[in-house]
């Protein structure tokens, strides 16, 4: 679950802000519990949804499962977040999506940082977030 948290906040920190500081959706759901009806019905999506991260924690805060779905489409993720969050950008590259406005700072944070790909949209918000966080690996 901490690494859910990771995410959540550099996806907030760099996030399009609709109104009120609330952005209109996140590329990560997280739910925890969940029975199977619960699973079954939130990878439900409509066309043309924009793909996301849904994963399913147990009580203990243990990782069960993780989907990418969007677009009446879902792809089962085995293995940890991180690996989800990669699975994500894939699926926008191969694909040859935009990444949607709510979390298109995320994304082309990710993409920097992890992937090492330039991206071209950056904000000022998200590129202050990314040179900060390259002076602390710079200082380990």
């Amino acid at each position: 679950m901490k690494t859910a948290t990771i995410i959540q906040g550099l996806e907030d920190m760099v996030a399009f802000k609709k109104g009120k500081g609330k952005h209109s959706h996140s590329m990560l759901t997280i739910k925890v519990d969940a029975s199977d009806e619960e699973v079954e019905k939130s990878q439900e999506t409509l066309s043309g949804e924009v793909p996301r991260i849904i994963a399913f924690f147990n009580t203990e805060g243990d990782l069960e499962s993780t989907v990418i779905c969007g677009d009446n489409r879902s792809i089962l993720v085995n293995g940890d977040l991180y690996k989800a969050v990669l699975t994500l950008l894939a699926s926008y590259y191969v694909f040859d999506i935009d990444y949607p406005r709510c979390f298109a700072m995320a994304l082309g944070f990710f993409q920097q940082s992890v992937l090492q790909q330039p991206f071209t949209e950056v904000k000022n918000k998200s590129k202050g977030f990314a040179d900060t966080l390259a002076l602390v690996y710079e200082q380990q």
